[in-house]
């Protein structure tokens, strides 16, 4: 991802804590820096992408974690698969203190990734989700905005269910995308469609 963030002329920064990751960051042209804190500071876009809720919850309200770099011009994008009712509480908890989270599961796995070929489900503020789109395209090339927080995690889910409809119902997720999540598949190999637009993330090429 970042990879191919750079290569869309994004001045990328980035943290992981093994080693062999940082190197070959380092060698794609991310400035590799010390702590996700460090990040958040450089940064405009900060897209986490770890394991589980509890590895999202240290990344940002951690030791040197993102959130003691908050400020209200800093969006982050959760790329992790979380429980839905965690990405809602954590956008609610970033936004007291003025940070915009978007909830941006990816999906395909590993090999779109190296192709920049990802899926991204997106939840939460619109705009900001909008603004967000040219660098989500640089490493992924289907991208859906789906409602509130939380309504990324519900269109990620492995399959539409009941019980993820009722999840969006309590997201407040537009009944128009539910509907969609819950009878539409892709024409080829299960992927959805979309027309990304082309609009300046903040007007500075920095995540």
């Amino acid at each position: 991802m970042a990879r191919h963030l750079v290569a869309k002329g994004y001045s990328v920064s980035g943290y992981d804590p093994h080693e062999p990751a940082r190197r070959a960051a380092a060698a794609h042209g991310v400035a590799v820096r010390e702590s996700a804190r460090d990040v958040a500071a450089a940064s405009e876009l900060v897209i986490i992408v770890v394991g589980f809720d509890h590895e999202v919850e240290t990344v940002m309200y951690g030791p040197q974690g993102v959130m003691e770099a908050a400020r209200p011009d800093l969006i982050v994008a959760i790329g992790s698969t979380v429980a839905p009712h965690y990405a809602k509480r954590l956008a609610q908890r970033a936004g007291e203190r003025g940070v915009v989270v978007l909830d941006a599961p990816l999906a395909r796995g590993e090999a779109a990734a190296l192709a920049g070929k990802l899926l991204v489900f997106g939840g939460g503020d619109e705009a900001t989700f909008a603004a967000c789109r040219p660098a989500f395209g640089a490493f992924a090339t289907d991208i859906f905005h789906l409602g509130a927080a939380g309504a990324g995690q519900v269109g990620h889910a492995p399959a539409p269910t009941t019980k993820g409809c009722a999840w969006a119902k309590r997201l407040a997720w537009e009944r128009t995308s539910c509907a969609k999540r819950c009878t539409t598949r892709a024409r080829k190999t299960g992927r959805w469609t979309s027309a990304a637009t082309a609009r300046a993330c903040r007007g500075r090429r920095r995540t």
